[in-house]
């Protein structure tokens, strides 16, 4: 599905009403795919935001990690999960993110 997307964190962090409405809108399209963790019985999902849906078109977003989808409202949907973040030197970080 093609959407316009917001993020509504930065660093873990929830923004202000006023940082949101400033932020970058990122477009593309939307999909959710399940995985399952080594050991774990249950399906996580993750969401991804491409460019295009052409295969091999580049992520626009970071996945989100155990997505899942809170709340519709009209046009909006809000979905949650973790965005993990990895720096050259050092281990890997999972932080909350939300588009």
């Amino acid at each position: 599905m093609w959407v316009s997307v917001v993020q509504l964190r930065r660093d873990g962090k929830t923004l202000s009403k006023k940082e949101i409405a400033a932020a970058e809108r990122r477009e593309g399209v939307l999909t959710f795919g399940g995985y399952r963790l080594m050991g774990v019985p249950e399906v996580q999902y993750s969401a991804t935001l491409r460019g295009s849906d052409s295969p091999g078109a580049m992520d626009s977003l970071k996945p989100l990690y155990g997505a899942r989808l809170r709340s519709i409202k009209g046009p909006d949907m809000l979905i949650a999960g973790r965005e993990v973040r990895r720096d050259s030197g050092k281990p890997s970080e999972e932080v909350p993110q939300a588009w």
